[in-house]
C-alpha cells in the first residue's frame, strides 16, 4: 500500500499488528474453566461477541451469559497474565505488512488506538521490537478513553494531523469510522474473514 497521501498512520493493536485473537480467545477459555469448574473452549463464532471490547466488558458479559457470579478484578488479571505470557512467545508474529509500511514511513506519524490492556499492549509492543516506531500509544483503557469518544475528538489528541489513515479489523469500528468520513485500511484476518471480505476499498489479508 502506497501512504504517501497520508502523514497520519493509526494501527489498531488486536488482530491487526499482530494474529493476537487466538491467543486472547485461549485465555479466556482457561479462565472460565477456572470460573465455571468445566472445560470451556470458546469458539471463533462464541468469541466474536467479544472482540473489540474491554476485558470489564467482557466479564461483565460473561456473568450474563453464564449466570455466574465471581471477583471480575481477579479474573481480569489472571486472563491478562494468561494472554501477555502467550503472546510473548517468538512464535507470535507481527504482520508483514506492518514492516512494508515503515520503509515509507519517513516523517509520518504512526500511532496506536487500543482498548488492550496496558500490561499486555506495552509489554508486546517491546518484546516484539516495534514500539519505536509509534510516535505515541494511545491505551483507551489506561485513558478511561472509549474508542468512539477518541476519534470523534481525534484534534484533542492529534491536532497536527491532517490526513489520517485508519488500520483496523473490527468490522463495526472499520463501519464507524467510515461513517466519520475517515479513510480506512481493512485488516481481514482469520476471526472476521467473512464479515470484512469485499465490504471496503482497502483491505490488507494478513492469513
Amino acid at each position: 500500500m502506497n501512504i504517501k497521501n497520508y502523514d497520519t498512520l493509526i494501527f489498531d493493536f488486536d488482530g491487526t499488528l499482530l494474529d493476537s485473537e487466538p491467543y486472547h480467545k485461549m485465555a479466556h477459555s482457561k479462565v472460565l474453566s477456572s470460573i465455571l469448574k468445566k472445560d470451556i473452549n470458546l469458539t471463533d463464532k462464541d468469541f466474536e461477541r467479544y472482540i473489540g471490547k474491554r476485558d470489564t466488558e467482557i466479564f461483565e458479559m460473561y456473568k450474563q451469559d453464564f449466570d455466574v457470579d465471581f471477583d471480575s478484578e481477579k479474573m481480569i488479571n489472571k486472563k491478562v497474565e494468561t494472554a501477555r505470557n502467550l503472546l510473548l512467545d517468538d512464535k507470535v508474529k507481527i504482520f508483514d505488512y506492518f514492516f512494508d509500511l515503515v520503509k515509507q514511513k519517513e516523517n509520518k506519524r504512526f500511532y496506536i488506538v487500543s482498548n488492550q490492556h496496558p500490561n499486555i499492549l506495552f509489554s508486546v509492543l517491546k518484546a516484539k521490537g516495534i514500539i519505536s516506531y509509534f510516535d505515541n500509544v494511545f491505551c483507551l483503557p489506561q485513558m478511561d478513553v472509549k474508542k468512539d469518544y477518541f476519534y470523534k475528538n481525534i484534534n484533542q489528541y492529534l491536532p497536527n494531523s491532517k490526513s489520517i489513515v485508519v488500520f483496523e479489523d473490527d468490522i463495526k469500528v472499520l463501519c464507524f469510522l467510515s461513517e466519520l468520513g475517515y479513510d480506512v485500511v481493512a485488516i481481514q484476518n482469520k476471526m472476521n474473514c467473512t464479515s470484512v471480505d469485499n465490504k471496503f476499498k482497502n483491505i490488507i489479508k494478513v492469513y
